[in-house]
């Protein structure tokens, strides 16, 4: 749990780095187009003498607004691109830890079941043998076999069962990890451009 931790925290230090240099350009974007409108209206304005000066500036604050909308919409990107990319360093992080291959053993241990075909990472070819599908289906008193196929993820595996198959990738797993805290990550991460 806590090499779980460190990860998370280097992840969001360096996110948080980034997030802010991000925020900053998209935000002095956002700027300029709301000064671009701004000095449209105050141009249209003195240029207005006649009765269309409602309709005017009406279409002005209209395109005010959708300066602002698209201003937001691209900050919101940004920061989406952001989570997206400490996720996927996080992926990188777990496949290059010393101890995912006995990750990747225990996952074994506890969910592999009778009839079970093993599907793994090209990555994981050498952690993850066939002699070692065999040793621990033995030692569970059952069969099961590791595939000839890699499966089209980057870590962990799929159990494919019988009934039912078993998602071990790591994809999803940070999937899971990512929805219980992208909100309070998302928080952490962009509270100090909010304010």
């Amino acid at each position: 749990m806590n090499n779980k931790d460190s990860i998370i925290n280097k992840i969001i230090n360096d996110a948080k780095a980034e997030a802010k240099e991000i925020v900053a350009s998209a935000e002095a974007k956002r700027a300029e187009a709301v000064k671009k409108a701004e000095e449209d209206i105050k141009k249209r304005e003195e240029e207005a003498l006649s009765p269309k000066e409602d309709v005017i500036a009406a279409i002005i604050s209209r395109r005010v607004t959708v300066a602002r909308i698209d201003a937001k919409k691209n900050v919101l990107m940004t920061e989406n691109a952001i989570m997206e990319k400490a996720f996927n360093e996080a992926l990188d992080a777990v496949v290059s830890d010393k101890k995912y291959g006995e990750i990747l053993v225990a996952l074994l241990e506890k969910y592999l079941e009778d009839g079970d075909e093993v599907v793994i990472a090209e990555n994981d070819k050498k952690m993850v043998t066939s002699a070692v599908v065999k040793r621990i289906a033995k030692s569970k008193g059952i069969n099961a076999e590791l595939s000839s196929m890699y499966g089209d993820f980057k870590g962990g595996m799929m159990l494919v069962g019988k009934s039912y198959d078993k998602n071990l990738t790591l994809e999803r797993t940070l999937f899971e990890v990512k929805e219980e805290i992208s909100s309070s990550l998302f928080q952490i991460l962009f509270e100090e451009e909010k304010s």
